[in-house]
C-alpha cells in the first residue's frame, strides 16, 4: 500500500484523535486550508504543520473537542515523521502539454 497524501493523513489523524467522523474531519481541514488560501490537493507537510499549530486549535475549540491544543501538538509531532506522498505540482509546461493533447 502506498503512503497517504498529507491531507489524507492529517484528516485521518484528526478523526481518530477527536471523535469527529471522517467526513467532519476532512471538511474541517478543507475549510481551514481554504481560509488560508491553500489548495487541499496541493498542500504539503510544512504547510499542514503550520495550519495544525496555528489555525486548528481555535476550530477544535469551537467544535468543543476536549484539550484541542494537546490534540494539535500530537498531530503536529506525528506529522513531522509520517511517511507521506508528495503532492504533484504541475509546472506550466505540464499544464500546456495537457491542453495541447485535447
Amino acid at each position: 500500500m502506498s503512503a497517504p497524501s498529507a491531507f489524507d493523513w492529517v484528516s485521518d489523524e484528526l478523526a481518530r484523535r477527536t471523535g469527529l467522523s471522517d467526513l467532519e474531519a476532512r471538511g474541517t481541514l478543507r475549510l481551514l486550508l481554504k481560509d488560508a488560501g491553500i489548495d487541499s490537493k496541493l498542500v504539503n507537510r510544512s504547510q499542514l504543520i503550520v495550519v495544525v499549530a496555528r489555525l486548528l486549535p481555535a476550530t477544535l475549540t469551537k467544535l468543543r473537542v476536549p484539550d484541542p491544543r494537546a490534540v494539535c501538538d500530537q498531530i503536529g509531532q506525528a506529522l513531522q515523521s509520517a511517511e507521506l506522498l508528495q503532492p504533484h505540482q504541475s509546472s506550466p509546461e505540464d499544464v500546456f502539454g495537457r491542453l495541447g493533447r485535447r
